[in-house]
């Protein structure tokens, strides 16, 4: 079966290609499988970098995507996020098969992927984010067994893990840390009273305030670039800022009713946000003037629609958007043209990571 879907793979991605060469500036690439769904990746320069997805798979490049080799995570459970602090140590965390195997799997590397080690999640059953400050400090987020939004930590690279927040009802997707002592979380509370979730640390995560996001919309991904300034980005085109650490969130307009996924800025004014986009290959919406005015970038048009569900840039030229059915896009030039680098596979790819000192 998986040898038969390899074949078909093989054959759309030749299609693909030939869609892509007629289009300027698309480019593929080949990840050796499409039997599972990608869900995350994260590269530590323009060279090296991990995707991680359903059953456990685990691949790594380092000619920029070229070419993929598997990687034995031991695991099958699905894998929903990926990052690194360095080209030598990473995690990946991801899903509980059922209320019969509680904790969510942690995975560590301290070799580049060569060989990985299971860890613990605690309570958590999905989690969603993942964010390293260093070789030892880190956090993971998403939803524990009662459907309840978590947070865990960990201070010792992962050997043990803490629960330091469990809030019902609600997911938490997306955290984000400036250093070890002040980060962010961004969610969703359901129910009556359903809103947009942002909390903050100043203690490492010891404690979280609330903060007042302003809407009842889900937030997916918060990103910052010093400890005052800050976005936050989710469903049908909300963008919200913050100048004074979360104190206070204005909302801006993104000309858009697209869900967004995530959001990315190399410095108070730049930045990139991106999502749906029907009819097209994904919404990209970039901004250099801090987010008071935000302009569609196009990516191309296709014979599918797809939703770009992460990006990532280096410096404000060179940055990277994934997605759906392995779509992964390419720009040097600040996203005023895109390159097609595809996976060859129809999986979603919903995180992109290229470390930089700059941001974090």
């Amino acid at each position: 079966m998986h040898l038969r879907l390899l074949v078909a793979a093989s054959l759309l991605g030749m299609l693909t290609l030939n869609e892509a060469i007629a289009q300027p500036g698309w480019v593929l690439q080949n990840p050796l499988t499409t039997r599972s769904q990608l869900n995350s990746v994260h590269y530590v320069d323009a060279q090296t970098g991990w995707a991680v997805g359903e059953d456990g798979i685990i691949l790594k490049t380092t000619d920029g995507g070229t070419s993929w080799q598997p990687q034995n995570s031991t695991i099958t459970n699905d894998l929903e996020a990926v990052h690194f602090v360095n080209a030598q140590t990473g995690w990946a965390v991801g899903t509980s098969f059922s209320s019969a195997e509680p904790q969510a799997p942690i995975l560590k590397t301290s070799d580049g992927g060569a060989s990985w080690t299971l860890q613990s999640g605690q309570e958590a059953h999905r989690l969603w984010s993942v964010h390293f400050v260093d070789v030892q400090i880190g956090w993971a987020v998403g939803v524990d067994q009662e459907l309840k939004g978590i947070i865990i930590r960990t201070m010792d690279g992962g050997s043990t893990w803490s629960v330091q927040l469990s809030e019902d009802p609600g997911q938490f997707f997306s955290v984000f840390f400036i250093d070890a002592q002040v980060g962010w979380v961004v969610g969703h509370q359901s129910g009556i009273g359903a809103k947009g979730v942002i909390l903050k640390t100043t203690d490492g995560g010891a404690t979280w305030s609330p903060q007042t996001s302003g809407t009842n919309l889900r937030l997916m991904s918060v990103h910052f670039v010093d400890a005052q300034t800050g976005w936050a980005v989710g469903y049908f085109g909300t963008i919200l800022k913050t100048t004074d650490g979360g104190t206070t969130w204005e909302t801006q307009t993104s000309g858009t009713t697209d869900d967004l996924e995530a959001v990315h800025f190399v410095d108070d004014l730049n930045g990139w946000a991106v999502g749906k986009d029907f009819g097209q290959l994904g919404g990209i919406f970039h901004t250099t003037d801090g987010g008071t005015t935000w302009m569609r970038q196009t990516s191309g048009s296709s014979s599918f629609v797809l939703s770009l569900l992460a990006v990532q840039f280096l410096d404000a030229s060179t940055g990277w958007a994934v997605g759906e059915r392995g779509l992964v896009l390419k720009t040097t030039d600040g996203g005023a043209t895109w390159t097609n680098l595809s996976s060859v596979t129809l999986a979603h790819l919903n995180t992109v990571f290229f470390l930089d000192a700059r941001t974090g």
